[in-house]
């Protein structure tokens, strides 16, 4: 999913076959800075299916909060205030740690 500059992409995960690129890595987050988005949240590692639902409505609400066009500068502030309810849920460290923001 993308909007005004920001890319958005959780537990997505590939992988090559054996012997083939080990050495190299792809992340998509990188990826959407590559590409020319201003910012972009993902996940470093597969994140719980459980948690998804949650990250993403916490996210989006804080992005279109009161009516608002998003910004790509209020990324960073929407993911940590949905890492902050994973971590008040008390769900294991394991399961909040995987999600980041890039770029602005």
């Amino acid at each position: 999913m993308a909007f005004f500059g920001l890319g958005l992409g959780f537990g997505w995960q590939s992988k090559p076959k054996p012997g083939y690129l080990v050495n190299e890595s792809f992340h998509l987050g990188g990826g959407f800075i590559a590409a020319g988005f201003k910012g972009a949240i993902g996940t470093l590692w597969s994140m719980n299916d459980e948690d998804g639902p949650l990250v993403a409505e916490t996210v989006y609400s804080h992005l279109f909060r009161d009516g608002r066009q998003p910004q790509a500068s209020d990324a960073a502030e929407a993911l940590h205030l949905a890492v902050r309810k994973l971590r008040e849920k008390g769900v294991p460290y394991e399961r909040w740690m995987p999600f980041i923001h890039m770029g602005v």
